[in-house]
C-alpha cells in the first residue's frame, strides 16, 4: 500500500522488538517508556528536515497509529526529537 502523508506529516515504522548486543530481545513494553523511534517509510510535501530512511525519535504518545501488518505511526515533523541519517 502506498500511503501519502498530508501537509507536514511522517509515516514511521516503529519496530515492536528490539535486540540487545547479546542477542536478548526485549519487547516495545521494557525499553525506555519517553521515547520511540522507527524509520521513515513516507514524508509529506512540506516536510523539510527529514527524509525517507532516516531513522528519528519521538515521543512515545506522539501521533497516531495505523495497523497494516506493520506497526507504523502518523506524526507531524514538530514531534521529531532527533534523527539520524
Amino acid at each position: 500500500m502506498e500511503l501519502t502523508p498530508a501537509t507536514n506529516k511522517l509515516i514511521v515504522h516503529q519496530p515492536r522488538v528490539e535486540e540487545t548486543e547479546g542477542g536478548i530481545l526485549l519487547p516495545s513494553t521494557d525499553r525506555e517508556m519517553q521515547k520511540a523511534e522507527g524509520t521513515v517509510k513516507f514524508v509529506g510535501p512540506d516536510v523539510e528536515t527529514v527524509k525517507v530512511g532516516d531513522l528519528v525519535v519521538y515521543g512515545r504518545y506522539a501521533g497516531t497509529e495505523i495497523k497494516d501488518g506493520k506497526d507504523l505511526h502518523v506524526i507531524t515533523e514538530d514531534d521529531v526529537l532527533y534523527f539520524k541519517r
